[in-house]
């Protein structure tokens, strides 16, 4: 029977001092997501992101009479991104773990960062779910803020924050 025996943000380092990336400098965090589960193929990830800046803008593209269209990341809205792009490498640990093994631990690891040229501040909530299908769920939240200070940019302040109690939800 599928049964989620863990979920946890750990790991969580900060990157950038601000650092050089080409001609632009960079900020942000590293942090693991660490899933224990029983039986993975009858489980499910939900992995809900709430960005004050959308880092996934919504397209529509036109193919002959076919009409495509991607909802993309909306602003201070919860995205399943997952779902929206469940083929990201970051996703990759869960896409490719073992779908007969008895029990398991997957460590998926994210890297949200910002570039100065394009985002001089930005906050994420996350709200990360594993869910089986007996009805059993875990769940982890946090929330990364990062902001490029100063007349050139190069000091930045970063704070990361991991809830124990669940206090972030995507309700809104």
């Amino acid at each position: 029977m599928a049964e989620v025996h863990e979920l946890t943000i750990k790991n969580v380092v900060r990157t950038g001092t601000p650092t050089l990336l080409g001609n632009d400098y960079t900020i942000g965090h590293t942090f693991d997501v660490v899933i224990e589960v029983t039986d993975i193929s009858n489980c499910a990830l939900r992995w809900y992101e709430k960005a004050s800046v959308s880092y996934k803008p919504a397209t529509v593209t036109v193919i002959g009479n076919t009409i495509l269209a991607d909802p993309g990341m909306p602003v201070n809205k919860w995205t399943d991104m997952y779902r929206l792009e469940p083929d990201s490498p970051i996703f990759q640990p869960w896409n490719g773990a073992n779908r007969t093994a008895e029990r398991q631990t997957i460590t998926i690891k994210d890297i949200p960062g910002i570039l100065r040229s394009t985002t001089p501040s930005r906050t994420i909530d996350f709200c990360i779910e594993v869910v089986a299908n007996a009805g059993n769920k875990r769940v982890a939240t946090a929330r990364q803020t990062l902001e490029f200070i100063g007349v050139d940019g190069q000091r930045a302040k970063y704070s990361f924050n991991v809830w124990i109690n669940n206090e972030i939800r995507p309700r809104d």
